[in-house]
Formats: C-alpha cells, sequence, structure tokens
C-alpha cells in the first residue's frame, strides 16, 4: 500500500454488499468509490483540473480514456471501440501474429479524429445533483465505562 493513503471504511447495506459480489472477483471497491468520489468533486467544482498525463493532453487535446481523468472523462471514459474508431483503428481488420502483438492497421472515415463523435457516444450514467452525501452517517453512541473505571470514579468521590 501506498505510504499516503488513508484507510477509511463504510457501511453498506446488504443489497449493495450484493450488488458488490456480482461485479466478480476482479471488481476493485477502493477504486471505484476513488473515482466515484473524484467525479462528485468535479461536479460540485471542488476538484483542481490537474490532468494525469498533461504531455498527452497537449497533443490529443485529452488524458488517454484508461488514465480515468475525470477532467478529460468527467462522465467516464469512452468505450474502447469507440476510442479504437476515433484513432482509426478497427478490430475487425487486425492482424494476429503468432509471435507477436495484434496489430491494428488504420482505417479513413469520419469518425477518425472527430472530438465531438467520439464525446458523444459517452453518456452520464447517473444524475449527481440528487445525490444524498449528508446526514447518512450513523449517530454517534456514547463509549460506554467499564466497570473498572466505573469503581474508580466512585472511589474518587
Amino acid at each position: 500500500m501506498r505510504k499516503d493513503w488513508v484507510i477509511k471504511s463504510v457501511s453498506i447495506e446488504q443489497t449493495d454488499a450484493e450488488i458488490i459480489q456480482r461485479q466478480g472477483p476482479a471488481f476493485n471497491l477502493s477504486a471505484f468509490v476513488r473515482q466515484c468520489l473524484r467525479r462528485y468533486a468535479l461536479h460540485k467544482d471542488q476538484l483542481s483540473t490537474s490532468h494525469p498525463q498533461p504531455g498527452v493532453r497537449e497533443r490529443l487535446g485529452f488524458c488517454m480514456p484508461r488514465s480515468m481523468c475525470v477532467v478529460c472523462w468527467p462522465d467516464g471514459p469512452p468505450s474502447e471501440e469507440a476510442w479504437d474508431s476515433y484513432r482509426g483503428f478497427d478490430k475487425n481488420f487486425a492482424i494476429h501474429q503468432l509471435d507477436g502483438p495484434i496489430i491494428k492497421k488504420k482505417k479513413d472515415g469520419p469518425e477518425v479524429g472527430d472530438k465531438d463523435l467520439l464525446l458523444s457516444t459517452i453518456t452520464s450514467k447517473f444524475n449527481m445533483d440528487e445525490m444524498k452525501v449528508e446526514g447518512n452517517s450513523p449517530a454517534s453512541r456514547k463509549k460506554s465505562k467499564s466497570f473498572i473505571s466505573r469503581a474508580l470514579n466512585f472511589l474518587r468521590l
């Protein structure tokens, strides 16, 4: 674990636990929560506008989708297919080599380099304006004193 990380715990309901379980063993709940928090902070104008890949952003106009940059991709990144179309690659024209990586052939088309078309393929998954995030924590409980501390307090009287 990284040294600058802070461990927090959350309480979830049984139905939420079932949703997590359905995601499969590769599902990373911590990464999911971090991503949701960053998107929410961006929505509330509380997140700095720094990019994880500033050099890539300068060349392409946005960070790579896998960077999960919440500034470039506030509603999530495009699908791999949409990204490949934007870049001019088509999986149907891939060459599978026996002793090397898959090589994707370039294609031409109106979608190649069309940033607006790429962004239109991303739909907002949910409305953050209606998220309830305040006032959901359980009421604080008074710590009960042990028998010994009660006895010592009684003897001090």
